[in-house]
């Protein structure tokens, strides 16, 4: 079973020997296995079906939060940088979004409704082609009791249809994961958390941190058989033996 950081380097070292090729650096490993990463997130997040297993295999990476508004009508998605939740916690920067729900302050409700409403979960998703259509049809307008959501650039845009303002949206969404570093520093290999004092280890599960080592490897052993990059590794050991 894959658990640290160690474990997933000596199972990716291992898997390449058995085809005889060279040694893998910790250097080289650092950057073939992100890029790993990278490719089983996107095969299991962007492009797949979220289902309860996908949800399982995935839960480290699912987060659930509240965000206040930046504008009286937007919210922003997370960046990892600035954008907080609720408490003021900095929230990582999101992959895919799930779901949203939102609260709004009513101005001037038609009901004679006042104060922040309660979540509304059935928001629907204006498409651009027919936004003009649904403004026009007095079936489907926006209004406080059915509130449209469309996302440009990096905020979650919501139309009441009336001067009622964006409050709170609850966000529900796949995080990116963190990089994995592997410090081979003697005395340092154990996981931290910080690069600067020792490895960071995969965020996922072992079952998915070994799925993520058999990406590395068939991702590996694809490129040392393409004659380009067996140009690239012959140039690479050059210039480290120049230095």
């Amino acid at each position: 079973m894959l658990v640290s950081t160690v474990d997933m380097y000596r199972e990716t070292v291992e898997g390449i020997n058995k085809h005889r090729t060279e040694i893998l650096t910790p250097a080289k490993w650092n950057r073939l296995i992100n890029l790993a990463q990278l490719d089983y997130c996107r095969d299991h997040i962007v492009n797949g079906e979220v289902i309860q297993k996908r949800m399982d295999d995935l839960r480290m990476l699912y987060i659930v939060d509240d965000i206040n508004n930046n504008s009286t009508t937007s919210f922003p998605l997370p960046d990892g940088i600035a954008v907080t939740n609720t408490q003021n916690v900095i929230l990582p920067l999101y992959m895919r979004l799930l779901g949203t729900a939102f609260k709004i302050k009513y101005v001037n409700n038609a009901c004679g409704l006042t104060g922040t409403s309660p979540w509304i979960y059935n928001s629907k998703v204006m498409k651009s082609d027919l936004r003009n259509v649904v403004k026009r049809n007095p079936f489907r307008r926006p209004s406080d009791a059915k509130i449209y959501q469309r996302q440009i650039g990096n905020n979650i845009v919501i139309d009441t249809g009336t001067s009622s303002t964006a409050a709170v949206m609850h966000i529900e969404y796949f995080k990116w994961p963190v990089e994995i570093f592997y410090n081979s520093t003697p005395g340092m290999s154990a996981d931290t958390g910080n690069p600067a004092t020792g490895s960071v280890v995969c965020e996922l599960p072992p079952e998915q941190k070994q799925e993520i080592v058999d990406y590395a490897v068939r991702v590996y052993l694809e490129r040392v058989q393409d004659p380009r990059y067996r140009s690239f590794l012959q140039e690479e050991a050059i210039t480290g033996q120049s230095k």
